[in-house]
């Protein structure tokens, strides 16, 4: 950031006496300032390319990747803070990134859900959680957690049962590293009269186990609506919504080979930033759209953000790395869902 020296402002300051070396001062400021936005520039040259909109408007949805195809399931249909039945979809849907013209075509509906996500391995995509909302519209919400799990098989283009979560967990967010599904965050709703729960571990399963089981471990806060990611042979948590009823911008790592958490650097400030973020991983670069619409990149040195890109606000989105860069959908703004979708070009 360029700072300007208080001395130029005061009316002592003996480059007002000075003709000469008020001039040169002006132009060492001028030359600094042109640094500064050259470099702003060089941050911000990410390019935006909008794409097809999703099939319909939706918000705390899941989303993956999968050889340059997107899918993306279930979510949040109605206005911000309006639950009902009616207010969460099952639809499944796919967009091909390497076809012509991509857009977006419906695939097997599954159970009505948000406050999930999904991953892809090894020819399935694993669903698990998420939030089904049991009231009628015009009703008090009555919303639960599920443990449910299932998984799309992308040969035989149906979903099948998979073994169910040790616990009811939704706002958590899914991840995938090495083969294990790790489940992060969250909490266990448990209807309008019993209240929710907030989730102190983390629960994964080894999808290369012939028969694998869930397993948990500790993890050192409750956060939801926080987002995951696997970079560096680590978890990176970032951000959430704390059981103390705050936003938080703080990063966590944990260290999957010694099982030890540290801290990463803060997401930046801003309003809303570290509720509901989205996230993926980009040629060994981890990026992080937050909510104020910047799109970020870790620093190669692991110590801070850089703004890469801006586009609109957003929260309860998802990102999902393919082939050209990194594709934003989704999500929700001023209270209602959004259905863009745009390819961000990662330098």
């Amino acid at each position: 950031m360029l700072h300007m020296n208080t001395d130029v402002l005061d009316i002592k300051s003996p480059y007002v006496l000075n003709p000469q070396g008020a001039c040169r001062h002006f132009y060492l400021l001028t030359f600094a300032l042109l640094q500064y936005l050259v470099v702003m520039g060089h941050a911000l040259c990410s390019e935006t390319i909008p794409l097809q909109p999703l099939a319909i408007p939706v918000s705390s949805f899941g989303a993956v990747a999968v050889n340059d195809s997107i899918f993306v399931f279930g979510g949040h249909t109605a206005p911000v803070h309006e639950w009902s039945k009616m207010a969460v979809t099952g639809k499944f849907f796919a967009m091909d990134m390497g076809a012509e013209q991509p857009k977006w075509h419906p695939l097997e509906s599954e159970q009505a859900l948000q406050g999930m996500n999904i991953v892809a391995y090894e020819g399935n995509i694993y669903r698990a959680g998420g939030m089904e909302p049991q009231n009628k519209p015009g009703t008090s919400a009555d919303n639960y957690s599920v443990a449910t799990v299932s998984r799309f098989n992308l040969q035989k283009q149906n979903w099948e049962p998979f073994k169910e979560l040790p616990e009811p967990r939704s706002s958590h967010d899914v991840i995938l590293h090495n083969g294990v599904i790790y489940i992060v965050g969250g909490w266990d709703m448990r209807g309008e009269d019993e209240g929710e729960y907030w989730c102190d571990t983390i629960s994964c399963i080894d999808l290369k186990d012939p028969d694998p089981e869930w397993q948990t471990m500790e993890q050192p806060f409750m956060r939801r609506a926080l987002i995951a990611a696997s970079f560096d042979d680590s978890i990176w948590v970032l951000g959430g919504f704390t059981d103390e009823d705050e936003i938080t911008r703080e990063v966590n790592v944990f260290n999957i080979e010694d099982k030890s958490w540290a801290l990463g650097p803060q997401l930046p400030e801003g309003q809303f930033n570290g509720f509901a973020s989205a996230a993926c991983v980009f040629e060994n670069q981890l990026i992080v759209s937050v909510a104020d619409g910047k799109v970020l990149k870790l620093s190669k040195d692991r110590k801070d953000w850089q703004v890469i890109a801006e586009t609109d606000p957003r929260i309860v989105h998802r990102m999902v790395s393919v082939t050209d860069g990194v594709v934003l959908l989704g999500g929700a703004n001023g209270g209602h869902n959004l259905d863009t979708v745009e390819l961000i070009k990662v330098p």
